[in-house]
């Protein structure tokens, strides 16, 4: 599947499922942003990839994001 010129938000972004699911979308050419409670860029981290920290229960943090 092609995801050039779309962009990702994933949840949990950072490790596992989430991580392994912008990875993906990542190499197929999507901007991905992924967000999760751990801050910062995990050392397995790919170029086209936005590492964002967020709380998904703050709507606060959801503003700041947007």
């Amino acid at each position: 599947m092609n995801f050039e010129r779309k962009i990702a938000l994933v949840t949990g972004g950072y490790r596992g499922m989430g991580g392994e699911s912008a990875k993906a979308m990542a190499i197929r050419g999507a901007t991905v942003i992924a967000v999760d409670i751990i801050a910062g860029t995990p050392a397995d981290g790919l170029a086209g990839i936005i590492y964002r920290q967020l709380d998904v229960t703050s709507p606060e943090q959801w503003k700041e994001l947007a």
